[in-house]
C-alpha cells in the first residue's frame, strides 16, 4: 500500500523517514505522534522491507498502543499487526520477564501485584497472623 504522506507536517515527515536506526518520537498531546509511528512502521514494513517482528512501538497509555494497533491493522491487515509488538512499557517489560524469568530462577506463571492486590495480601497475611 502506498502511502502520500501528504497529511505530515515538515517534522512528521521527518521521523518517519528517518533511516538511520530507531527512531524516538516525543511530542505533545494531539501532535499527530500515532499517525507518525503508525505511518513509519507501515513504510519500514512495505517500503524497506523489515520483518514486522523485529518491529517494536512503545508507549505510555494502554489507549495509545491499542490506538496503533488498531491504525496499523486497518493499513497493513491484521496478519502484520499480530508479529508487531505494540504496547507499553509495562508491557514491554512484563513480556521480557516472562521469556526470561527461567534464566533468573523464577517460573514462567509469576503474577505481579498492583497496589490494591498488595494490600489484600498484606491485610490476609496481618489477619491470618492474628488469628493464627
Amino acid at each position: 500500500m502506498k502511502k502520500t504522506y501528504h497529511d505530515l507536517n515538515e517534522e512528521q515527515r521527518e521521523a518517519v523517514f528517518h533511516n538511520n536506526g530507531p527512531a524516538l518520537i516525543l511530542a505533545g498531546a494531539g501532535s499527530g505522534k500515532t499517525r507518525v509511528v503508525t505511518y513509519r512502521i507501515m513504510r519500514l514494513i512495505e517500503e524497506m522491507k523489515v520483518d514486522p517482528f523485529s518491529i517494536l512501538a512503545v508507549t505510555f497509555t494502554n489507549k495509545a498502543a491499542q490506538s496503533m494497533k488498531e491504525r496499523v491493522a486497518e493499513l497493513s491487515g491484521r496478519g502484520k499487526v499480530k508479529d508487531i509488538f505494540i504496547g507499553t512499557f509495562h508491557a514491554l517489560c512484563l513480556q521480557i520477564l516472562k521469556i526470561h524469568s527461567p534464566k533468573l530462577g523464577y517460573q514462567t506463571g509469576f503474577t505481579i501485584y498492583d497496589d490494591s492486590d498488595q494490600q489484600a495480601l498484606i491485610k490476609e497475611c496481618l489477619w491470618g497472623f492474628e488469628m493464627g
